[in-house]
């Protein structure tokens, strides 16, 4: 009996999820998506992160409650711009982060999986949490500088689940399956782009391997990869230095340690590409 009823609340998140993505889908315009949001946010929502942290090891739940957010934050026609005096964009934000870390905590813990099902099992569920990641960041209707200001932390942690989830990667995974190399570069694009001062947080081998990831991306023959990948290498190339020859800070200092290994594989990247 107990079991029915597990798998009938399995049954009814699954079309839930599946339903309100395809109704947000349809919403193009301002007007339209804003009846959604103010309906289905923050008690509904609240419902795809429960379900996320029931069920993170059935993909067939948890990955359509994340492919649902991933459009409910999906800026599409610039749907998503709030007034300057609303609240909604940052709280849409930390709801979104709590998902994240919800899932990669639950994911990251989960025993090695076999080869033979790890994408259903494991990529293809952070295929959809890079996408949304992607989304928000990319979205231009959430001011992230608040967090850091105000003491939240779930810029930050997300960002950590980010770059865990990387790390748990082999790099010849990264390029052997085409939609995981293809979310990464894109979501890479932007947090290079606008949030550089989370990699001095790194240690020097993820540092290292973020680097070599880029590297194989530059010699990648599909252009929306290499070009997100020279775009990336030339924002965090930006980054350095604008903090090593103009200001001393935190990011500076972390940064300067990993200066040398970024360097050395930027000039083997210029090397390859040659």
């Amino acid at each position: 009996m107990f079991f029915l009823c597990f798998v009938r609340l399995q049954r009814a998140l699954l079309g839930f999820a599946r339903d309100i993505r395809g109704l947000l889908s349809s919403c193009i315009t301002k007007p339209s998506y804003m009846l959604v949001f103010d309906w289905l946010f923050n008690e509904k929502t609240a419902l795809l992160i429960r379900g996320v942290e029931l069920w993170h090891d059935e993909p067939k739940v948890a990955i359509p409650c994340i492919k649902c957010m991933c459009e409910f934050v999906y800026s599409r026609n610039s749907r998503l711009s709030f007034g300057p005096s609303s609240p909604n964009g940052i709280l849409l934000f930390k709801e979104t982060s709590a998902l994240l870390t919800t899932y990669g905590n639950a994911l990251l813990g989960h025993p090695q999986q076999p080869a033979d099902s790890v994408y259903s099992h494991k990529y293809k569920g952070i295929v959809a949490c890079f996408n949304t990641l992607k989304m928000c960041l990319s979205g231009e209707y959430v001011n992230f500088g608040v967090f850091k200001l105000y003491g939240d932390d779930c810029l930050e942690n997300v960002m950590t689940m980010f770059f865990e989830m990387v790390d748990s990667i082999p790099l010849d995974d990264m390029n052997d399956y085409p939609k995981l190399s293809k979310a990464y570069y894109s979501v890479m694009l932007y947090i290079t782009k606008d949030h550089s001062a989370h990699f001095s947080s790194l240690s020097s081998n993820s540092f290292r391997f973020m680097l070599l990831t880029l590297q194989q991306g530059v010699r990648s023959v599909l252009s929306t990869i290499s070009i997100n990948s020279c775009t990336a290498l030339d924002s965090l190339l930006s980054f350095v230095h604008t903090k090593y020859h103009i200001t001393v800070s935190h990011e500076c200092i972390s940064i300067r340690k990993t200066l040398i290994h970024f360097v050395v594989v930027f000039l083997c990247v210029c090397v390859c590409a040659v």
